[in-house]
C-alpha cells in the first residue's frame, strides 16, 4: 500500500527525553539554592524518529527500561519530552497504565461519566456509552463500587472497555493484554480488531510477540533508548525472539547455578521439550526432524494448542505447525506431544525450534520454550535454507 504525506497520523521527529535522577529530595532543594547540580542525568529516548500512517498498526517491543512507556506516554500527551518533535492529527485515547486517569474514591460508573465530560460526550451519549462499557467490561455491581476496591485485572477491564468504546482515532495500548483472565484477552482482541477493521490507527506495546505479529503491520525495536531496527514483524520479531532468547539462556543459566528455578505460573505450562537433532546426533536434510513436548495443565479442564516454529539461527521463520491450525482439537491435561517434520527440506546448518502453549483459539500464549542447538549435516553443495526441487533444461 502506498501513502502519501497527507496520511500520517504520527509524525516524531529527534525525540529525545531525559530524567534528572536525585540520590534523595532534599537534593532537588539544595540544588536549586546552591546553583550546583546534585543529579544524575538518565537518558530514556534518544533521538527517535518514525511516522505511522492513518489505519496503520505499529508494534513497539524492547526490554524493560527500553524507553518504550516513555515514549508512549509522550504520544499520549501526558509526559513533555525533553526535545524534537511530535505531530498528532487525531483523537488519542490511551491505557498507559492501569488506572491512569481513574479517581480510586470515584466508583467505575462515576470514572466512565468523568471520562466522557472531559471528552465532550453530551447526556444522550453518555447514557449509552455507560451501558455500553458496564456490559462489554463485565464488572456487574462492581461497577458501582469505587475503583480502590477493584483488583488489577478488573481494573484492566474498565480501563480497555473506557477507552475502546469513546471512538478514539488513535488507540494507544500499553501492556495491558497481559493483564487479567484469557476470557478477557480474547474480547480486546477482537475488539481492536474491529478498531482496526474500521480505520483506526493502533501502538501496541507488548511482550507478548504472538499479539505484536497477530495485530501489528510494522514494529520498532526499541534498545536503550533508540530505535534498534524497524521493519515488518516477520523482520524484526525473529530478531527479538533470538536475541532475548540468549539473554534467557544466559539468566536461566546463572539461576541453575544458584540453585533455582524461574516460576512459570501460566494455566498451562510446557514441563519439557526436545528433539531429535543436536551436535552429536544432527539429521540429515530428507530425515524426519521430530519435536516432543510434554505438557503440565493446573486444570485439566482448560483447553489449549501447541504450536512448533522451526527457525534459522538468525531468527527468521522457515514454518509453524500448530495443532489449531491443522484443525486437531483443542488438547486438556497433561499430554505428550509429538509432531514430525517428514523428508526434512533443511539444508546443513544451525537451527533452532520455537514451542508455545496456545489457548483454545490461537490467541493467548500460555507459555513458550526454545530448543536451540538443532543441527542438520552439511553434506551438498547448495547454497540457501531449504532445498528445492528443481530441473534443468537448456536449450
Amino acid at each position: 500500500m502506498k501513502y502519501s504525506e497527507n496520511d500520517a497520523v504520527i509524525e516524531v521527529r529527534d525525540l529525545s527525553k531525559q530524567f534528572r535522577l536525585y540520590r534523595k529530595p532534599s537534593d532537588q532543594l539544595w540544588e536549586l539554592i546552591t546553583r550546583r547540580t546534585r543529579h544524575q542525568v538518565k537518558a530514556a529516548l534518544r533521538n527517535v524518529s518514525f511516522t505511522v500512517r492513518k489505519g496503520e498498526s505499529l508494534g513497539i517491543i524492547g526490554e524493560n527500561g527500553a524507553g518504550k512507556s516513555t515514549l508512549l506516554q509522550i504520544l499520549a500527551g501526558t509526559l513533555p519530552p525533553s526535545s524534537g518533535h511530535v505531530k498528532i492529527h487525531g483523537r488519542v485515547l490511551a491505557i498507559l497504565e492501569l488506572g491512569t486517569g481513574f479517581y480510586p474514591d470515584f466508583t467505575g460508573r462515576e470514572n466512565v461519566v468523568n471520562y466522557a465530560r472531559l471528552l465532550g460526550f453530551d447526556e444522550s451519549s453518555l447514557r449509552r456509552k455507560i451501558e455500553e462499557i458496564r456490559e462489554f467490561s463485565e464488572l456487574g455491581s462492581a461497577f458501582d463500587l469505587p475503583v480502590k476496591t477493584y483488583s488489577t485485572g478488573m481494573v484492566m477491564r474498565l480501563a480497555f472497555s473506557v477507552v475502546s468504546s469513546f471512538d478514539p482515532e488513535i488507540m494507544i495500548i500499553d501492556e495491558a493484554l497481559s493483564v487479567g483472565d484469557a476470557y478477557f484477552q480474547k474480547k480486546c482482541i477482537d475488539r481492536i480488531a474491529g478498531f482496526q477493521r474500521s480505520g483506526g490507527t493502533l501502538l501496541l506495546c507488548s511482550h507478548a510477540m504472538y499479539h505484536i505479529s497477530l495485530m501489528c503491520q510494522r514494529v520498532l525495536w526499541l534498545k536503550d533508548g533508540r530505535i534498534y531496527m524497524e521493519g515488518s514483524p516477520n523482520e524484526v520479531i525473529p530478531q527479538y525472539e533470538w536475541y532475548m532468547f540468549e539473554r534467557e539462556r544466559n539468566r536461566t543459566l546463572q539461576m541453575e547455578k544458584m540453585g533455582t528455578d524461574p516460576e512459570n505460573g501460566s494455566p498451562v505450562c510446557i514441563h519439557e521439550c526436545f528433539a531429535n537433532a543436536d551436535a552429536r546426533t544432527p539429521v540429515r536434510t530428507g530425515d524426519t526432524l521430530e519435536v516432543t513436548i510434554k505438557t503440565k495443565a493446573i486444570n485439566p479442564q482448560i483447553p489449549y494448542h501447541v504450536a512448533v516454529s522451526v527457525k534459522s539461527f538468525t531468527g527468521w521463520g522457515i514454518f509453524m505447525a500448530g495443532t489449531h491450525l491443522d484443525g486437531i482439537p483443542p488438547l486438556t491435561g497433561d499430554r505428550t506431544v509429538k509432531v514430525q517434520f517428514p523428508d526434512l527440506p533443511l539444508l546443513g546448518g544451525n537451527y533452532y525450534v520455537h514451542v508455545r502453549i496456545f489457548d483454545d483459539r490461537g490467541l493467548v500464549v500460555f507459555d513458550e520454550r526454545i530448543v536451540d542447538n538443532i543441527i542438520v549435516a552439511k553434506e551438498s553443495s547448495h547454497v540457501g535454507i531449504c532445498r528445492l526441487e528443481h530441473k534443468w533444461t537448456v536449450d
